[in-house]
């Protein structure tokens, strides 16, 4: 009889050894959670790893902070996205990291940047972790941009916000354009982008670099056509903010190369814009100079030598003559010179119009404002984006 029970103990061990073998084995295959419903055999799950550096946030244009990214194997695990904190072990850093864990396969659905990596031919070359799970290696990345980039990614439409501030947008236009997955983004940041609470700055500063950022990104036309037209009428030179070490805090070191070459293009053709319109500011007036001087404008001799001092008055008055000012034209702004323009003294003088006393009947600040209206209205649209190719298929 005892020796039966130690059978029946013996085989009921082993069947609890088999089931659990069974369940570990089976565990290796994650099922991966689709919008149409769970599949199986798919790519391997795969998660991100995000270093904070708590002084990076000196650093960045953004405010938050810039941030390490590891991509990562899933764990045998539900395919649920998530984030959470670990400390790393490295003596280097003690800033924590955050890993999501999301699908390979959802990757390389969204963004074509990950279909080589994650390819059955690199997935080999890939860095392990202990646990097994393939890893990829990025970094400047902000946790927060990153998580509502890969919830979008898989399709976890109750998780993503329908309103962004200015700066979490542009993170996560920098992620959109680093990974190359404007066409998945799309929808959303056309959302963000006509909820944004921010108004239209009307001078350059730090919030319209951002929506120039933005605008590029995201291809919206109209939004690109009103920052350029303000950065071109308000700007006195280059846009500061996008030179050199303030672009790279901008956008992180990782997108740096990648961004650095079209947005400082866009900001030479911006300041060209700007550079243009002075010359043809400059050529009116001086033309204006010169054919008063012939006197081939004005009523008669009084009212074109009245007008041509006046003229060569005003201009010497807000530096414009004496010596001319040339490009690149720093210090000189569209706006402030219209307004100046618009703001010329004219004379006041009598002269006889058939034998009868008259005032004079022509005005300066008005001739130079009707012969500058045609040239500035053209520069006050802006740029579009397929005038200085930006405009992608």
């Amino acid at each position: 009889m005892g020796t039966k029970n130690k059978k029946d103990k013996k085989k009921k061990k082993k069947q609890r050894a088999l089931s659990l073998s069974e369940r570990l084995e089976s565990s290796e295959h994650a099922t991966i959670a689709t919008t149409n419903g769970p599949e199986t055999n798919e790519s391997p799950l795969v998660g991100v790893e995000v270093n904070r550096t708590p002084v990076a946030a000196d650093l960045s244009v953004f405010g938050n902070g810039l941030e390490n990214t590891q991509i990562l194997e899933a764990e045998t695990r539900s395919p649920a996205l998530t984030c959470e904190q670990v400390q790393t072990d490295e003596p280097v850093s003690t800033a924590p990291t955050v890993e999501f864990v999301v699908s390979s396969r959802h990757l390389t659905l969204s963004s074509h940047y990950f279909k080589k990596p994650l390819s059955e031919l690199w997935a080999t070359t890939l860095v392990h972790s202990e646990d097994g799970r393939r890893q990829l290696q990025a970094k400047d990345w902000d946790a927060d941009a990153l998580l509502i980039l890969m919830q979008i990614f898989h399709a976890r439409t109750q998780d993503i916000p329908r309103m962004v501030d200015l700066e979490q947008l542009a993170k996560i236009a920098v992620l959109v354009d680093y990974y190359a997955c404007y066409d998945t983004v799309k929808f959303f940041a056309d959302l963000w982008i006509d909820r944004l609470q921010e108004r239209l700055p009307s001078q350059c500063n730090r919030k319209l670099v951002l929506l120039l950022f933005v605008s590029v990104v995201f291809r919206r036309d109209d939004l690109f056509q009103a920052v350029t037209k303000t950065a071109i009428v308000e700007s006195k030179g280059p846009l500061p903010t996008l030179e050199l070490p303030v672009l790279q805090s901008l956008i992180g070191l990782s997108a740096y190369h990648r961004l650095s070459v079209r947005l400082l293009t866009l900001a030479d053709q911006i300041d060209r814009r700007r550079q243009d319109a002075i010359v043809d500011i400059l050529g009116t007036l001086d033309k204006l100079g010169f054919d008063l001087l012939r006197g081939s404008t004005g009523c008669d001799f009084d009212c074109s030598s009245a007008l041509f001092g006046a003229l060569a008055k005003n201009m010497a008055k807000h530096n414009l003559m004496d010596p001319v000012p040339c490009a690149p034209f720093l210090g000189y702004g569209i706006t402030a010179l219209e307004k100046a323009v618009n703001g010329f003294q004219s004379p006041r003088w009598q002269h006889f119009i058939y034998s009868q006393l008259s005032s004079g009947s022509c005005e300066l600040s008005s001739m130079c404002t009707n012969l500058l209206k045609k040239g500035l209205e053209q520069v006050k649209k802006g740029l579009t984006l397929s005038e200085v190719g930006l405009l992608r298929p």
